[in-house]
């Protein structure tokens, strides 16, 4: 089986299947879920016989929840950076596994991707921490590649039948934006980069605040996900409608995105007409904030958060 996890600082996404003998595609079932995760400190807890069904991984002889259940326990560690990653990294990539494969967890094709700031400093040692590893008292030993995120969403595009030349690959995640330009066809490597405090983390930060102040509800990121995908929030068991929120907060969101990237890659967009927009941000930008921007066509892939996990 062929595996891509993309281990998020918001959400760790999962797509898995086999590759389509035509396009290369893979021809995915896709999953995820939060990156987040909870030591149970309860020692009658405490075992490596908890199964995935209780989304718990024992590692380092500490069992985690993971995902969903992590999040209601007063323990739940976050994503944080590419260091809490090659701590913590192996419980969500077993959790992972475990979901897609729980009979073998070795034996797969696993690609993981990194931001292309990231990838040369830390492309061997997260191959070499979730190659091959213990955990849930069995070992995981898979065939484990890196990629630079946003490079690979390029492969796709063109796989797609998309001839452009000149690009803007725009890579929304959690916590930060990746942006890597392609001109002539050519990814730019030297011209690519990192916005730090960017991705749409900062909506849902703006979005729970107003909806905290409308409805009086306090939400946690899973739940405020759940109000950009459907636009409504639910009170008291009753669904009410937040698009008005959802796309006051992206409206106001594309505008500090737009002169952010205009700041810094603006030759590049100048000269092009398309920008890319991947990442778990892309689809909520594209749907509620439209597809028109100045002289630009914002393109997307099918189901953009998973981009990278494909």
């Amino acid at each position: 089986m062929y595996i891509g996890i993309d281990l998020g600082y918001g959400w760790t996404k999962v797509a898995y299947g086999m590759p389509d003998d035509t396009s290369n595609l893979l021809r995915a079932s896709q999953i995820k879920f939060p990156t987040a995760i909870a030591p149970i400190l309860d020692k009658c807890l405490h075992s490596s016989n908890m199964g995935t069904t209780d989304r718990v991984v024992t590692y380092q002889n500490q069992a985690y929840q993971y995902g969903h259940n992590a999040l209601a326990s007063p323990n739940c560690l976050h994503g944080a950076d590419l260091e809490w990653m090659l701590a913590f990294g192996p419980v969500l990539f077993a959790g992972a596994i475990d979901l897609v494969s729980p009979a073998n967890p070795s034996g797969h094709n696993v690609a993981v991707g990194l931001p292309p700031a990231d990838y040369t400093q830390y492309r061997e040692q997260l191959v070499d921490a979730f190659s091959q590893f213990h955990a849930n008292g069995r070992e995981y030993h898979n065939n484990v590649e890196v990629y630079p995120q946003a490079v690979v969403a390029l492969g796709e595009w063109r796989a797609r039948g998309n001839s452009t030349d000149d690009l803007l690959i725009v890579d929304i995640g959690y916590n930060t934006v990746d942006v890597v330009p392609v001109a002539n066809g050519q990814v730019q490597g030297d011209a690519a980069g990192t916005i730090d405090r960017m991705g749409i983390g900062r909506v849902y930060q703006d979005a729970r605040s107003a909806l905290r102040k409308t409805y009086g509800v306090v939400l946690n990121d899973a739940k405020v996900d759940r109000v950009f995908a459907t636009g409504k929030v639910v009170v008291n068991g009753a669904y009410h409608d937040a698009s008005d929120i959802v796309r006051d907060t992206l409206h106001v969101y594309r505008t500090v995105l737009t002169n952010a990237l205009m700041s810094r890659w603006g030759q590049h967009i100048r000269s092009t007409e398309n920008m890319l927009y991947i990442g778990g941000g892309a689809s909520f930008l594209v749907q509620f904030a439209g597809r028109e921007l100045a002289n630009w066509e914002i393109q997307t892939l099918p189901e953009p958060e998973f981009a990278n996990a494909r």
